[in-house]
């Protein structure tokens, strides 16, 4: 990706024009003559990388772009160029520093360092326009590479600043005793955007054997000056003390024993996640012990209440044995619950099919306002309305989820979606006073109501709160999906397998 900017030609470039001029025309990839922010990463990455050992990111190279160009375009030009690379062989300028390295690895976390007592002298004026020779400088710490930054106040209309404010920055994540820093003099100008006097960035390192408030000076490098032929402000010095801010060790918290799990804690434990639960039907006691403690407890009640809490409509698949009469669990549950309100899916079609034929049955319209008298009937009773699907052959069974059985008005296909039957349960339609459901828009079900439905006292449609969905099939269970994912909103149901 173009020229690659090598340690030495850094060096030359930012001493020669006619390298930098070279260096400047190979980057440019597409002859406009600028240098996009990708161009300028893909010359300095492979430097970067193999002199610091790290990556410098685009959000550092947009950042130096924004140090050195002039015009605010968004772009670097040749002169801008040369500028950067006089920051770039400031970089390369790694200062040696005496005793050990990478050998500060504090367990308790980076913390931070506190720059302190920063002074500045012989500042320049960075708006050579007012003449005034005086700057409103304000000092910047950056750590190369990183988001971390912070700022001082501004010292207005001074050459030498003394900054009163301590400057606290975060230490990069992982530090272990040495970083770039980029140390920056600004011109606060309060009515122009703050522009960069100068600045130097040289390899930062806090020695464990160091004491507290380390002093250090710092030869900062002049900004060349758009519209003034090349003119590059003075380098100037900068002093400050710094010292290391540890991290507050975190509280360590003991945690309390585990608390024991009940049986049926453990037992529903061991059901999430799961896309079909195995629940006995009966009243096992061995298996569900806490069913004891209710007489009319069995498996099924506890796991239709289970998914109802969870927002499911319950799906039965009830593969357990026909008791003589030939009556399974499922169907015991609803006899010995009330008088469901139970639509049988097979019967459905079937009637529909042999009244096309000639043979009797019911027409499509009938067969839908007889299925919405039942819905009624359960909302109004607070009784479960149940869906039976056809007894082990699917293809006898009609598809509530392609619209042709499922409507607005006689049976919406929210009735499935128990999160949605829950809204039913607002006061505003359940209250016994002043619950009422009919023409009411905030739920698709206000559509169902009719007139004749309201009550003769009240004139008012009022929820029972114990109305809910559920759907039974006698399909195996390693067969209910593939048959039935297309004929009902599975994702809104949770799969309860009854066994014996």
């Amino acid at each position: 990706m173009g020229a690659g900017v090598s340690k030495k030609s850094v060096k030359k470039g930012a001493t020669s024009d006619k390298i930098a001029e070279k260096m400047f025309v190979a980057i440019d990839q597409n002859g406009d003559g600028v240098l996009s922010t990708i161009e300028l990463h893909g010359a300095v990455f492979e430097w970067a990388r193999k002199e610091f050992k790290q990556d410098w990111d685009m959000a550092y190279i947009k950042d130096m772009m924004a140090r050195h160009e002039q015009d605010a375009d968004g772009k670097i030009s040749l002169p801008e160029f040369k500028s950067v690379l006089k920051e770039l062989a400031d970089v390369g300028k790694k200062p040696k520093k005496a005793g050990p390295k990478n050998r500060w690895d504090v367990p308790e976390g980076p913390g931070s360092v506190i720059f302190s007592n920063v002074k500045a002298f012989a500042v320049p004026d960075a708006d050579m326009r007012k003449g005034s020779g005086l700057s409103d400088p304000f000092v910047k710490f950056t750590f190369v590479g990183t988001e971390l930054s912070a700022q001082s106040g501004k010292v207005p209309n001074t050459q030498n600043p003394v900054w009163a404010d301590e400057v606290e920055l975060a230490l990069p994540a992982g530090f272990k005793g040495k970083a770039d820093l980029r140390v920056s003099v600004w011109d606060g100008d309060v009515t122009d955007e703050a522009d960069v006097i100068g600045g130097a960035a040289f390899a930062f390192e806090l020695d464990p054997d160091l004491q507290p408030n380390n002093n250090m000076e710092v030869m900062l490098k002049g900004r060349e000056l758009s519209g003034t032929g090349g003119y590059v402000m003075p380098d100037f010095k900068i002093t400050f003390k710094y010292v290391r801010k540890l991290a507050p060790k975190a509280e360590v918290v003991v945690a309390p024993p585990p608390k024991e799990l009940t049986p049926e804690e453990k037992f529903r434990a061991g059901l999430e996640g799961l896309t079909v639960w195995d629940v006995p039907a009966r009243r096992d006691l061995k298996r569900m012990p806490w069913l004891a403690d209710g007489e009319d407890n069995n498996g099924i009640k506890w796991a239709i209440d289970l998914a109802l809490s969870q927002g499911k409509t319950p799906l039965l698949i009830d593969n357990t044995m026909a008791d003589p009469r030939g009556e399974k669990w499922a169907d015991k549950y609803l006899r010995t619950e009330g008088k469901a309100q139970v639509l049988e899916a097979e019967k459905m079609f079937k009637d529909e099919r042999e009244f096309k034929r000639g043979n009797g049955g019911r027409p499509h319209d009938q067969i839908m306002r007889e299925a919405r008298k039942k819905l009624v009937a359960a909302m109004a009773d607070g009784l479960p309305f149940v869906v039976r699907m056809a007894e082990g052959d699917a293809s006898n069974c009609i598809n509530f989820c392609d619209g042709y059985y499922t409507d607005t008005e006689n049976l919406p296909i929210e009735v499935f979606d128990h999160a949605k039957v829950s809204e039913l349960y607002d006061p505003y339609f359940s209250d016994p006073e002043k619950g009422d459901l009919y023409q009411h828009t905030a739920t698709v079900f206000g559509n169902v109501i009719t007139a004749g439905d309201l009550g003769r006292k009240t004139g008012r449609f009022v929820v029972s709160k114990k109305f809910h969905a559920a759907v039974i099939t006698l399909l195996p269970k390693d067969q209910y999906f593939e048959e039935l994912r297309s004929m009902l909103p599975l994702p809104k149901m949770q799969a309860i397998c009854l066994t014996d």
